[in-house]
């Protein structure tokens, strides 16, 4: 009923596009066609943009029919939310293996059809090696994968330890296997180790001492929340340990065994952001030991009158807290502060104790220094890269300065040391996408480690690799 511009009619339209946009309808929009403007009516048309069809471009192996299960979510959904699309597009880039690049454009008719492409690049196998040259003892891990090999959306990852201290060895598996099309991941997990406690530490003893360790776990993940920014997963399940730590005396093989047979369930709650300068995650979680299922804990001994109860509770509760933050500041700057906690009010078995040392909390301590069945551990990092353009095989330079503390407690007794803290100067050395070398020097400013009473400083090279 009155003069309107053209100009204004498109204005309108880009706030209702606007009021689409902010109901979570990402292809949906409106626009105003060519037209005559015949007896002063005006003609508006409302597209409300949906998947008709999917295009898989690429190698997507045996899971071609698991990226159709998921995207059938995408394309079943008129008109389509940027949320359902966040979500499903996030849970085709997480099938093991696969790298999945998944995009729509604007409806190009006024049905709103629209077509959803996913370009799949495939790898079968991958390798890398990680190894940790730090006094007093370095260690060498290898890990392998294998994707799709028994079943479609099942990934396959055996570790070893190549070297480290005397008759150290440790061997991992697990396998992990995609269900349905919402993103549901099963795990099963074992692990074996045996070791000399006092070798690891290049201490000197009167009595030969070894640990042996078995680890099971039955677990799944299922994501609450997923984007491509960020995501809230739950996990849980069961695990068992079986821990015996032996002391042999070598003259008169005398020994005492204390053993822990640790039957737990656990839930967990992890979040992540990542946004392009700041990245952030934190994870709850809570463990309670089971007091059946062949679970106990007990002293064995060849000295009479010896064996008897340990003093571990096998019906532990335990909550596990630990979270991280990295920013970047200007184009060069950088921080990074992460932290871990336990709370616990029982004496918990050697397994299920917080450690700190070596890259957990105490760069200038050995790892597993110390553990408590309580403690937290906090660290604060302040970094500068610089990028090697014409580098090939350097891409990046990132010297740091890392200062971290961290505090174990016990039940029964004062963990020693109890106290790690400690400040590190580094260098990292990357190409960004095959390897990175991490130098640094790292003084002890809190308790004396047991191996290094004169608290002279400790030099590490880490070195990892990706085959």
């Amino acid at each position: 009923g009155k003069p309107v511009a053209v100009a204004t009619l498109v204005e309108k339209a880009r706030e209702a596009t606007a009021l689409y946009q902010r109901a979570d309808w990402g292809l949906s929009f409106v626009y105003i066609p060519t037209q005559s403007f015949a007896d002063g009516v005006v003609r508006v048309v409302a597209v409300e943009g949906h998947v008709a069809d999917v295009r898989i471009e690429g190698d997507s192996g045996r899971s071609l029919a698991r990226l159709q299960d998921i995207a059938a979510h995408i394309k079943a959904e008129k008109p389509l939310r940027r949320s359902t699309f966040e979500r499903y597009s996030s849970l085709l880039g997480r099938l093991p293996g696969l790298t999945v690049d998944a995009s729509v454009p604007l409806p190009a008719s006024t049905d709103g059809a629209s077509v959803m492409t996913l370009k799949v690049a495939r790898k079968v196998f991958d390798a890398s090696v990680s190894t940790d040259l730090r006094k007093p003892q370095p260690r060498g891990i290898a890990n392998a994968t294998l994707n799709d090999v028994l079943t479609p959306g099942g990934q396959l990852s055996v570790s070893a330890l190549l070297f480290g201290a005397d008759d150290e060895r440790l061997q991992a598996v697990q396998y992990r296997q995609a269900i349905g099309s919402e993103g549901l991941m099963l795990k099963a997990a074992f692990s074996k180790y045996r070791g000399d406690p006092d070798s690891a530490l290049d201490l000197t003893s009167a009595f030969d001492r070894r640990t042996m360790n078995l680890r099971r776990e039955l677990s799944a993940l299922y994501p609450l929340r997923l984007g491509p920014t960020h995501s809230l997963t739950a996990s849980g399940g069961f695990y068992s340990v079986d821990n015996i730590e032996t002391a042999t005396d070598p003259v008169t093989a005398d020994f005492v065994a204390d053993e822990a047979r640790v039957r737990a369930a656990f839930a967990q709650l992890a979040w992540e952001s990542a946004q392009p300068r700041l990245a952030r995650s934190a994870s709850v979680m809570l463990a309670k030991g089971l007091s059946g299922a062949g679970a106990g804990s007990f002293v064995r001994t060849n000295i009479p009158g010896g064996s008897g109860p340990g003093t571990a509770r096998v019906d532990f509760t335990r909550v596990l807290l630990e979270g991280r933050e990295a920013r970047r500041w200007g184009e060069h700057w950088g921080t990074a502060v992460s932290a871990a906690a336990q709370l616990s009010p029982h004496p918990l078995p050697a397994t299920e104790r917080i450690s700190f040392g070596g890259n957990r909390f105490g760069r200038a301590y050995a790892p597993g220094e110390t553990s408590g069945d309580r403690g937290w551990g906090v660290g604060v990092e302040v970094n500068r890269s610089v990028a090697m353009a014409s580098g090939a095989w350097l891409r990046q330079v990132q010297p740091y300065l890392l200062v971290e503390a961290a505090r174990a407690y016990g039940e029964l007794a004062t963990p020693v040391p109890a106290d790690l803290s400690s400040v590190a100067f580094g260098v990292r050395l990357a190409d960004l996408r095959h390897y990175m070398v991490d130098l640094s020097v790292a003084r002890p400013v809190g308790d004396r480690p047991l191996e290094n009473p004169g608290r002279s400083p400790r030099l590490t090279l880490q070195f990892s690799v990706r085959m």
